[in-house]
């Protein structure tokens, strides 16, 4: 079925392990089509000069906690870091997928209000930070390999 609508020789696979650095309490919040939050994604590949465990490294450890510090200044509701995981698991569901794109290193997942972050990405604090958030992904994030989208949820499972 997913032939009808995947284009695999454009798509990647991986299994992954979620790191929230931003997560409300409780963790409840989903973009869903008529609600005023958007979820962000960003799917990212580690500069070349850097190996996959460097850059998660410096993404954790680093990254991570500017966004945390930052979070207020840009409104943001969840932040979410998911790391992919080396793994031979997924291998034999790549290849039943045929010639897929490399892995990406991992996703951040962002969730925000549109108006609310509209609002605060407009004041001096906000600019300032999306300017600091940018310069350090540059350090560890090769954005021509990169991707990123924003969308709402469709929940067919919740359990």
């Amino acid at each position: 079925d997913e032939k009808n609508f995947i284009d695999f020789s454009r798509s990647s696979m991986w299994l992954a392990m979620e790191l929230p650095q931003v997560n409300p309490s409780p963790e409840n919040i989903v973009a869903r089509p008529e609600s005023p939050i958007i979820r962000q994604c960003y799917f990212v590949q580690n500069l070349p000069d850097l190996s996959l465990e460097e850059a998660q490294l410096y993404w954790r450890m680093h990254h991570g906690p500017l966004v945390r510090s930052v979070a207020p200044a840009i409104r943001l509701k969840r932040y979410m870091q998911v790391h992919r995981v080396p793994s031979t698991l997924i291998d034999p569901l790549r290849e039943s997928r045929g010639k897929m794109e490399e892995p990406f290193m991992g996703q951040a997942e962002v969730w925000y209000d549109r108006a609310e972050s509209a609002g605060a990405r407009g004041t001096p604090e906000g600019t300032q930070a999306i300017e600091r958030l940018i310069e350090d992904e540059a350090k560890f994030i090769d954005f021509s390999r990169s991707a990123s989208g924003a969308g709402k949820e469709h929940v067919f499972i919740d359990r």
